[in-house]
Order: structure tokens, then sequence, then C-alpha cells
């Protein structure tokens, strides 16, 4: 019952951070036939949103390994004199990871374009800049979307693509 107790106990401090808007976790589900023809960017796996397997995702938003590939990624990035990023970084950044994961001509420009603004104002929270913590937070969540699994190496494996598009950037 101890480990009951602290299964329990990281649960709900696990359901504390997702209430608090610390760890988001984004899904959409659908069956088998519809990830045949639906949009990558709106596929999920309703299995991984039972309360076990939500909780294990939100505790991989602590795991060294993936935070270790995130800190390649934002070291990657030119900051400002505060170490933020500004829109003038994060928009090619965007633009490089959408071609990336989503191909090239899979939407219009303007489209691309449109979604990058949208995810620009929920990673800078509105404030113009991006600071390392909510960077972290973003690509995070970006691996939580398209990684199928609850692994640790899926989502470094992910992070590390991210990364190895992004190093051919000059910035």
């Amino acid at each position: 019952w101890v480990a009951r107790g602290r299964a329990m106990a990281r649960a709900k401090a696990t359901q504390e951070k997702v209430e608090k808007g610390e760890v988001q976790v984004a899904f959409t589900v659908q069956s088998k036939e519809q990830r045949k023809v639906m949009d990558r960017r709106c596929q999920g796996n309703a299995e991984m949103n039972d309360y076990e397997n939500v909780r294990k995702r939100v505790e991989l938003a602590d795991n060294l390994q993936i935070n270790e590939q995130i800190t390649l990624i934002w070291e990657l990035l030119p900051k400002n004199p505060q170490q933020c990023i500004t829109k003038g970084v994060y928009l090619p950044f965007a633009r490089r990871l959408f071609v990336h994961l989503m191909g090239k001509g899979a939407v219009t420009p303007a489209e691309m374009q449109e979604t990058i603004k949208k995810d620009w104002e929920t990673d800078s929270g509105g404030k113009g800049y991006i600071e390392q913590a909510d960077f972290y937070k973003a690509m995070f969540n970006l691996a939580d979307i398209w990684v199928d699994t609850i692994r640790v190496k899926d989502y470094v494996r992910f992070l590390r693509s991210c990364y190895v598009v992004l190093r051919r950037s000059n910035w």
C-alpha cells in the first residue's frame, strides 16, 4: 500500500501540473481507418490518453535524456541579450521544423504561416519572446504530439531528428 500511495501522490502531482498548464497533453482520438486518410497533425491514439499513460507522458517532461536533446536544440538558436528567442528567430526555426515534420507542399504557404503565427502566440505566451523554460515546454509538447509511444528512446529519436535538421541551418 506504500507503493500505491506513492503512485497516487505522483498521479495527483501530475494532474496538478496539467491543470496549472505546466505541461500540456494534446491528443485527438480516431480509428485506424481514419488514420489512413487523416492529416498527421490531427492523429492520436486514445490508448495514450488513459490516466496511467497521461501520467507517464507527463513524467517524461523531467527525463534527463529528453531534456538534453531539447537543450541541444536550444543551444543552436541565436538569442537576444536577455537569452531569449525572438520572433525573428522563431519564424524560420518553426518553418524548418514544419517542413521537416509535414513535408514540403503538405499545406499552402499561407496555412503554414498561419499555423506558425498561432504557435508563436502559444509558445511565447504573448510576451514577444520565448524564454528557455517556455522553449522546453513547447519542444516537449511537440515531441509528445508526434511520438506514438511513451518510450524515452522514441522521444529522444524524434528530438534528435529535429536537431539534425536545424543544425544544417544558417542562423
